[in-house]
This record gives C-alpha cells, sequence and structure tokens, in this order.
C-alpha cells in the first residue's frame, strides 16, 4: 500500500474564495484544468453556504473581502 488516499475519479473538491473575478476565473481554470472541481464564491458568507453543500477536500481564500473575511469564514467553518 502506498500510504496514499486514492482521489476521487472527478478529482480533488476546491472551494475558492475570491472577490476579485477576474483572479477567481483565472485560478479556477488553472484547477479545472488538473481534473480538480472547483466552486467559486466571491466572498466569505457565500464560501460559507457553499462548503455546506459542496463539502470541499481543500478550501483557498482570501482573506480580505466585503461582507466576510477569509479569516471569519474559517473561523465560522471550523464551529460547523
Amino acid at each position: 500500500m502506498s500510504g496514499h488516499e486514492p482521489v476521487a475519479e472527478e478529482g480533488l473538491k476546491i472551494l475558492y474564495v475570491e472577490d476579485d473575478q477576474v483572479v477567481g476565473h483565472l485560478i479556477g481554470r488553472h484547477l479545472s484544468k488538473m481534473s480538480c472541481v472547483v466552486r467559486y464564491a466571491e466572498n466569505g458568507r457565500r464560501g460559507i453556504e457553499i462548503f455546506q453543500e459542496f463539502k470541499p477536500d481543500i478550501i483557498v481564500t482570501d482573506l480580505e473581502m466585503p461582507v466576510m473575511s477569509g479569516l471569519e469564514m474559517i473561523g465560522l467553518i471550523r464551529a460547523i
């Protein structure tokens, strides 16, 4: 056994939270090319909503965003 967990056939599920739409689009496109399933949120509040339904393997977030910061979002997700 290799010690590595197999990745789901569709790839890692990534929640990408970024208020800059251009950056979000570029990074999301690159992650998708690596066979990742990417969901995008424009702020921390929307990130929490998507997290609850999507159950991502990884969260990548901007720290400073309107509505709710990335740090506040991660704190709330940890409490779930």
